[in-house]
C-alpha cells in the first residue's frame, strides 16, 4: 500500500496546478502539508474545502519490480480503490489515468481502477506521484488504500 509514502498536500482554490505545473518533479512543495491518504482531507484541517486539492508523494519501488526485461504481465500497476469525487493520476509528470467524470458529475468514491505506470518511469528506482482531486460536495480527497 502506498499509504506509508511520505504524502504532501495542497488545496488548488484557484485552479492553477495544471498550467503551474504542480505535478512536475522539481515543483516547490516546500510550503505544502504532510497527509495521510487514509482518510478525507477535512479531517486533516480542510473543512468545507470543495474543488481542488492535490496529493503528491516520491515513492521507493523495489529492485524485483524495476526488471527491464519484465514482460508485459509484469507490468506495474498503481490501483486506486476509490477517491473523492474525481481524480487524475500523474506519475513522473504525465498524466496516465483519471477516475470519475466531471462533466456526469460520476464519483470515483467506490471505483476500483489500476493504471500502468511507463517503463521509462520505472527505471530510476523512483516515481513521482501526484493526485489531483475535485471535490465537489461533501467530504474529499483520497481517503481509500492505493497500491502499488
Amino acid at each position: 500500500s502506498l499509504a506509508q509514502a511520505d504524502w504532501k498536500f495542497s488545496p488548488d482554490r484557484d485552479d492553477v496546478g495544471v498550467s503551474a505545473k504542480w505535478f512536475g518533479q522539481d515543483h516547490d512543495r516546500s510550503g505544502w502539508k504532510p497527509i495521510t491518504i487514509d482518510r478525507h482531507w477535512e479531517s486533516h484541517g480542510y473543512e468545507g474545502l470543495d474543488g481542488w486539492g492535490w496529493y503528491h508523494a516520491e515513492v521507493e519501488i523495489p529492485a524485483e519490480l524495476r526488471r527491464a526485461d519484465a514482460s508485459p504481465e509484469e507490468d506495474l500497476y498503481i490501483h486506486f480503490t476509490g477517491a473523492d469525487d474525481y481524480f487524475e493520476l500523474f506519475v513522473d509528470e504525465k498524466q496516465i489515468g483519471s477516475g470519475g467524470d466531471r462533466e456526469l458529475r460520476q464519483t470515483a468514491f467506490e471505483l476500483r481502477k489500476s493504471f500502468v505506470v511507463p517503463r521509462e518511469a520505472i527505471e530510476d528506482g523512483r516515481l513521482s506521484i501526484a493526485v489531483r482531486i475535485l471535490d465537489w460536495q461533501g467530504a474529499g480527497g483520497l481517503f481509500r488504500p492505493i497500491y502499488l
